[in-house]
This record gives structure tokens, C-alpha cells and sequence, in this order.
């Protein structure tokens, strides 16, 4: 296990005792080696790792300390940047010396999936930078005049803040989702991605030194040609990972087309074969239909003759993994993929592969006809519009009503949760969910002179995106690194050119993927779920151990009403079909719930 903390003191003196005793925080699998530097008292960062991790780094390079929890790509091509460009060089040593030939503006040089953090002992300054896509999580809080920085929140408890719910972020959660620069723990913030913290003794300020933003004009290119420009991007992108660790790189294959994709580049890249793994449902609790996609995965991986290491994951342990992975991410999520996802992980983890290429997040730069269709048109007859949180607001802004919005206003029409949430809400009536939300996402200057399926796809990043976009809590939880090509700035920078054509459907991707994975796999629509729907009929191991924890759970956690969660129950498990859109919204609530059990049983925040 591994992970990052550092303590800065703008008054008084930093313990290293103190910072120890943060780290043992990610000793959860009986790892225990660490790596701590600090300065004068002043300021003092620790690493905990465990003997084979290769994901983190540090270094102390005249006086510029850095350590860098994930990967940096490219260093031996980045290297050229500098003035005095190295023969060999580490990725430390790459972003000390880019940051001392270019300043705070070292960051637009760095391509990667990491947190950096770098400390200027001559200028006695802090810098805390989340990569762009914002696949490693990283947040930080100030109590009286001292600054704690870590990879997880658990890790700032281990070293004395106190745990307590940001009761605001919570009702917002419920409604709307966490913003992206927030926890669901008061004063605990996070680092939003592409922006980096900066502190001293007299200063603490957060700026933004990259955007997903587009270009403002017409496509400049024929489709043909982006369509070649996707292709060599994406090549460059698995490249770049594969040079990392080499044949201790393994595949998730889920058996959608994203994840097949990024496996045919890479066996046509190196011409050999590599390990896959996959999730299947066990057949003695699931039919075949209820696990549509492991058939694909069989057919890519024997498209690429790849080992396929196949886990199981048994209903039974579905409890167990989903905890895990909740206590690693540290925030309330509404699916159960995460835990099928942890199964994958581990498997790989216990067969010593380092990183796991997967092809996640690709659906967040793209956009589907069925999102675009499903904005409401008329505000005034849409229940989206009207009834409690109206979403006018949102078109009153935007426009248009986003689609991402728009999915959540659906889940609150389908899930149930207000009566449980009754008294909770009711104290906070003053305050208005979507006007709070609005509020947290800052719009780009030239974003009005775009055209509204770019808007849209803007907007959904900082609606959900934002809320997923972390492989951090699978590697808190399994030890095992994650990674997607498509998160990458190369990809994005063909992306954002695109004309609305090639990104509906994924259709430049798809044209880009001829003769790379098989053709049934190419031409599929859009896959389906990773596990099978939970059961109401007490049948199912995953369900019947959530109730009970939620139900066990109703006195402790403060935002819930008692009776009103085992009415929940009862009301839904009297229904023998569940009609849309309860079917989904019940799961997806239920997973809230047990999320929110979880974290205050293992953290035990107060109020």
C-alpha cells in the first residue's frame, strides 16, 4: 500500500512523529516501510509504501524536494525540455529541474497520472498538483496555522484532524453529487484536477494550470483525418503506459468495446501477447443473461491471444469488496461496479502486476444520442423542470437543461431517499441544491461561443465526471495501480477538435479500431452493466448483508430517520417488478446508503 502525506507549519514546528503516525494510515495490508524528509521543522512530507510498490518516488535535488505519488509519462522525451537535458534522469528529478528553469509553469510540461509534491526550500514554498483528468485524488485542510496534505483523508485523521461530515456537502451529495473541489468531511477539500495547491508561510491559493476546454471555430480537418489523428494519438497514449512497466502490465477486460480497444493496441504494438483479467458471475447464482459481456471479453482476448485470468465474483464477497473499495475512495457512491472492479484488482495484485490498463472514462469524452435526446425541450410540462429543485435555473444559465443534470433530477424521481433523509433536509430548506452547484462549476470564458454538444459535453465532466474520475480508491483498496489511455492529453487534444458527427457513439473510435479488435466487438452498442441487478427476494447474499448494515446502522449515522429506513425496505420488497425508474434508482439507492454506514462505522465522524 502506498500514499503520500505532508504537513507544512506556517507557525510553530511540524512533528515527524506526528507525520509517522499519519502514514501507518495506509498500512493496511502490513506494510511498513516509509520514506520521510523534512526541513527546519517547517515543513515535513512522508511516503509509505509497501517493498514493491513502484508507483511512488521521491527525491531532493538542491534544495527542490519532490515526491510524486503515480506515474509521470514520457520523461526521457520530456527531458528535452530542459536546458542541460540529461542521458538519464529520474521523474523527481525531471520536475525539480523543469521547476527550476520554468517555475510554477513546470506543471504544463508534466504528462501523467500522479499527484506532485514539490517543496522550494530557498523560497520556502509548497506545491500540490492533481493531474489533469484527476486520476489520483489528493486532499488537504488547515487547522489553526498548519497546512496537511494527503493522498487519502483517513491518513490527516491518523495524524490528528478530527473526522466530522460537512453536513452542507452532504445534502448536496444527495441531490446533486459532491463537488469536485469538496469531501463529504468538514474542511477536508480536494484538489480539483489540472489545479494545484500552492502555500507558504503567508499564503495558500489554488490555480488552474490546465482546462478541458475546446477551441473556438469550425473542424479544420477532414473525418478521415481525424480519424487517423485519433488512432495515433491513442497508440502513443498505451505506448507511453506500457514503457512503464513493461510486461507487468495487465488489462481489465469487461468485455465492452473501450477495454478491447486498448488491448488490440497494445498486442499490435508489441507484437506479443499479455495478460488479461476479467469478472464473471457465478452461474450457480446468475443466469447467462444476466452476465451479457463475458462472452466478449473470451473473444477479445483470444482475438489478441491473450492469457485470460478469469475472477469470480461471488455474491457472497459482493459485501465485502464494495466496503473495501468505499473506505478507499472515502465518499458515498451509487453503483456496485466498484466493487466487481476491486475483484480484478486483487486478482492482479496477488499476481504481482503493478498497473492495470483499462479502457474507463472514455464515455466521459465522448457522447451518446440517447444523452443528447434525452434533454427536455419544453421547461414547462418536463417533471425534470418542475416540483421541489426546479432545474430552470440551470436553464436559465446554460441554456438548455445538460443531460448530466438532467440524469441525476431522475435518479431523485426514482430512489426513495427523501423520506429518510426527512428531518435532515427539512433543517436545510434554506439552502438550494442547484443553485449550490451551479455556483461550483466556473465556466471558461469562451464557453458561450461553443456550440451546445461541446456545452454539453463540458458540463457533463464537471456534473459526474468530476465525482468518478479517480482510479485512487481502487489502488487504496487492492494496491494495484489503474490506468486508461483515454485519460490522456494527446486523446483529448484530437477530441476536443471534433466535429458532433464522429463523437456521438464513439464513431471516431470506432472507425480508429478496424482490424484492431474483433469486428462484433466493434460494431456492439453500448455495453451493458458489469454485474447483475441485486434481488429483493432474499435470495441474494449482497442485498440481504446491505440491509442489514444499513438497518443496523439507522441510529448512528445523524442524517437518517430510523423508521423511515426500514420502511424504504418494506415498501420496495413489496413491489414483485420494480417499474422504471425505481428499478435502478432502488439499487443505486441502496448503494448510497450503505456507503454513508460504511464511512461513519470505520471513521466515526461526529457532527
Amino acid at each position: 500500500m502506498s500514499g503520500l502525506l505532508a504537513i507544512l507549519a506556517t507557525e510553530g514546528r511540524v512533528s515527524v512523529e506526528g507525520l509517522r503516525g499519519g502514514l501507518r494510515a495506509f498500512n493496511r495490508t502490513g506494510d511498513d516501510v516509509e520514506t520521510v524528509w523534512s526541513e527546519r521543522d517547517l515543513i515535513a512530507v512522508g511516503v509509505g509504501h509497501s517493498p514493491q510498490s513502484k508507483n511512488i518516488s521521491s527525491q531532493n535535488e538542491d534544495g527542490v524536494y519532490v515526491s510524486i505519488f503515480g506515474d509521470v509519462l514520457d520523461v526521457n522525451e520530456t527531458n528535452r525540455y530542459l536546458r542541460d537535458p540529461s542521458d538519464a534522469i529520474s521523474a523527481p528529478q525531471l520536475v525539480a529541474r523543469l521547476y527550476r528553469h520554468y517555475g510554477p509553469r513546470f506543471l504544463q510540461f508534466i504528462q501523467g497520472e500522479c499527484a506532485i509534491v514539490l517543496w522550494d526550500s530557498r523560497n520556502e514554498q509548497l506545491f500540490v498538483a492533481r493531474d489533469r483528468f484527476g486520476t489520483k485524488s489528493i486532499c488537504y485542510t488547515t487547522v489553526g496555522r498548519t497546512l496537511y496534505v494527503a493522498s487519502e483523508a483517513k491518513a490527516l485523521w491518523a495524524s490528528g484532524v478530527p473526522a466530522r461530515w460537512d453536513e452542507e456537502t452532504v445534502f448536496q451529495d444527495l441531490f446533486f453529487g459532491c463537488p469536485e473541489d469538496r469531501t463529504l468531511f468538514r474542511d477536508v477539500h480536494r484538489i480539483p484536477t489540472g489545479c494545484c495547491l500552492v502555500a507558504s508561510r503567508h499564503h495558500q491559493r489554488i490555480f488552474r494550470y490546465w482546462d478541458d476546454d475546446y477551441p473556438i471555430g469550425e473542424p479544420t480537418k477532414s473525418n478521415e483525418e481525424f480519424v487517423e489523428s485519433y488512432r495515433d494519438a491513442l497508440v502513443q497514449a498505451v505506448k507511453s503506459r506500457i514503457a512503464l512497466y513493461g510486461g507487468r502490465t495487465g488489462f481489465a477486460l469487461s468485455g465492452g468495446f473501450d477495454s478491447s480497444l486498448a488491448l488490440g493496441i497494445a498486442t499490435k504494438l508489441s507484437g506479443s501477447s499479455y495478460t488479461a483479467f476479467t469478472q464473471a458471475l457465478d452461474h450457480a447464482e446468475f443466469s447467462d443473461s444476466e452476465d451479457p459481456l463475458h462472452p466478449y471479453a473470451v473473444e477479445a482476448a483470444r482475438f489478441n491471444k491473450a492469457d485470460l485470468v478469469v475472477t469470480a465474483t461471488p455474491r457472497k464477497d459482493m459485501f465485502e469488496a464494495y466496503e473495501r473499495t468505499i473506505l478507499g475512495y472515502e465518499c458515498a457512491k451509487d453503483e456496485i461496479v466498484f466493487a466487481v472492479l476491486w475483484f480484478v484488482g486483487k486478482t492482479a495484485h496477488e499476481r504481482n502486476y503493478y498497473r492495470i490498463m483499462c479502457g474507463d472514462y472514455h464515455d466521459f469524452l465522448m457522447f451518446t444520442q440517447k444523452q443528447l435526446d434525452s434533454v427536455p425541450s419544453d421547461r414547462e410540462k418536463s417533471p425534470l423542470v418542475q416540483g421541489p429543485n426546479r432545474l430552470s435555473a440551470a436553464i436559465d444559465r446554460y441554456g438548455f437543461l445538460p443531460a448530466a443534470m438532467a440524469a441525476r433530477k431522475r435518479f431523485l424521481l426514482g430512489n426513495g431517499l427523501r423520506p429518510i433523509f426527512g428531518n435532515f433536509v427539512a433543517e436545510k430548506k434554506e439552502l438550494d441544491p442547484i443553485a449550490m452547484h451551479l455556483a461550483a462549476i466556473a465556466l471558461p470564458p469562451a464557453y458561450y461561443q461553443w456550440p451546445q454538444y461541446q456545452q454539453q459535453m463540458y458540463l457533463h465532466r464537471r456534473v459526474i465526471a468530476s465525482n468518478h474520475q479517480s482510479f485512487g480508491g481502487l489502488h487504496a483498496s487492492t494496491s494495484t495501480d489503474w490506468t486508461s489511455p483515454f485519460l490522456d492529453t494527446r486523446v483529448f487534444g484530437v477530441i476536443r477538435q471534433l466535429p458532433q458527427s464522429l463523437l456521438i457513439d464513439k464513431k471516431i473510435a470506432r472507425d480508429a479500431a478496424v482490424s484492431l479488435i474483433p469486428e462484433s466487438i466493434r460494431t456492439m452498442p453500448r455495453s451493458g452493466a458489469l454485474f447483475a441487478p441485486i434481488k429483493r427476494d432474499g435470495s441474494d447474499p449482497l442485498y440481504n448483508q446491505a440491509k442489514e448494515k444499513i438497518r443496523s446502522m439507522a441510529k448512528a449515522v445523524p442524517f437518517f430517520e430510523e423508521k423511515a429506513v426500514y420502511a424504504f425496505f418494506e415498501k420496495y420488497e413489496a413491489y414483485e417488478t420494480l417499474p422504471p425508474p425505481l428499478d435502478w434508482g432502488f439499487e443505486m439507492a441502496v448503494c448510497f446508503l450503505l456507503s454513508l454506514c460504511i464511512l461513519q462505522e470505520k471513521f466515526r465522524p461526529g457532527l
